[in-house]
């Protein structure tokens, strides 16, 4: 009986060798064409990897004390600065009318018209946002109204009273903005906690845009809750 066992697994690591042996011969038949695959694989990897840019996210997470709106327990965030009124709700800085006020136009657009520092060069963010957005660029080409206007830094004061071609394009920079590069969402599996976030393949432009906006925002609640108290 020992001897019909061991020759049955002679046999079958026999078998397994003269399989293993068709199959090398078979890949090497066919080791022209898996070549071929395998150098257009690397070549089309390189060309997306070369061709198409990452995009880079900036993110800020809040933690808002919605049931406590007059906390003064020094966290950051919006309604953890110490401004309430004391009693009742934050009103407009609750969470679905928070998400709302940062995705407003009058908060994008503020941001859009601040002076930053790029490359040594005070410029506004917006000029940042005309050079190098594919889609506005598309727009400034179709619209010939829109090639002679100019937004300057060293104007940035005047830039209350724009007039209806720059409020326009502003307009179009503003929805691009809005619907691309601004997400504005609650944080999954948590209460009060919400997230934004600006997505560009400028790595530098999302940074510095998420830090304006949120700024701005920040800048807002204070001055809102303060004049609330001061006027009590």
């Amino acid at each position: 009986n020992f001897m019909v066992v061991e020759d049955k697994v002679e046999m079958t690591l026999k078998d397994f060798i003269l399989s293993f042996i068709q199959w090398l011969k078979y890949l090497k038949s066919k080791l022209f064409i898996i070549l071929l695959f395998t150098c257009l694989g690397v070549i089309i990897g390189f060309a997306r990897s070369y061709f198409t840019k990452p995009f880079y996210k900036a993110t800020t997470i809040f933690v808002l004390d919605e049931d406590n709106p007059s906390s003064s327990s020094g966290g950051g965030g919006l309604a953890l600065l110490g401004l309430g009124e004391g009693q009742g709700q934050v009103g407009l800085f609750q969470g679905d009318n928070l998400k709302w006020l940062y995705a407003t136009r009058a908060m994008v657009q503020k941001s859009l018209l601040t002076v930053v520092n790029e490359e040594g060069k005070n410029i506004l963010l917006l000029e940042w946002f005309l050079d190098f957005d594919e889609d506005v660029q598309k727009v400034l080409k179709d619209n010939p109204k829109f090639k002679s206007l100019q937004f300057h830094a060293s104007e940035s004061d005047s830039l209350n009273n724009l007039g209806p071609q720059k409020n326009a394009l502003l307009g179009v920079c503003y929805t691009i903005i809005k619907n691309k590069y601004l997400t504005v969402k609650d944080v999954e599996k948590t209460n009060g906690v919400i997230e934004v976030s600006i997505s560009a393949k400028d790595e530098h432009f999302a940074k510095i845009l998420s830090d304006i906006l949120v700024q701005n925002v920040n800048t807002f609640y204070v001055q809102s809750k303060t004049k609330k108290v001061s006027t009590k």
